[in-house]
C-alpha cells in the first residue's frame, strides 16, 4: 500500500502537464494507494506563487512549486476525489493553518460533492 501525495509527482518542468500527470499516478497506483495526501501547487517563478510563499503561513517551495493549501493553487483534484470515493480512502491536509484549514476541506468536499 502507498500514500498518495499526488503534488510530488509534478516539478516545474511538468506542472503544465499536472492533469494527464496526475491522471496517469492514479491509473498505475490507485488500487494500492491507502491514504491521500493533498495540497496544492503554484509555479514559484509566477508572481502569485511568489506572492503566496511571502505571505501565506505554512508553504513550502519545492521543484520550484509552491506547496499550499487545497484550493489556493491549480491542482484538478477530481481524479484524486473519484479515487478516494472508489476505495473509501482517507485524506490528510498539507500546507494548512488556521486561517485556511476549513476552506481547503470545504474546497474538496464541494468538488467532491460534484462528482
Amino acid at each position: 500500500k502507498v500514500i498518495l501525495d499526488a503534488v510530488n509527482l509534478l516539478s516545474e518542468d511538468n506542472c503544465a502537464d499536472a492533469k494527464a500527470i496526475i491522471a496517469d499516478g492514479v491509473a498505475r497506483l490507485g488500487k494500492d494507494v491507502s491514504l491521500l495526501h493533498m495540497k496544492d501547487f503554484i509555479p514559484y517563478a509566477t508572481e502569485r506563487g511568489q506572492a503566496v510563499k511571502a505571505g501565506t503561513p505554512n508553504t513550502d517551495v519545492f521543484s520550484n512549486l509552491v506547496s499550499c493549501a487545497c484550493g489556493t493553487g491549480d491542482m484538478d483534484y477530481a481524479p484524486l476525489l473519484a479515487l478516494a470515493k472508489q476505495y473509501d480512502l482517507p485524506m490528510t491536509l498539507e500546507n494548512t493553518n488556521p486561517m485556511n484549514a476549513v476552506a481547503a476541506r470545504e474546497h474538496l468536499e464541494k468538488v467532491g460533492a460534484a462528482l
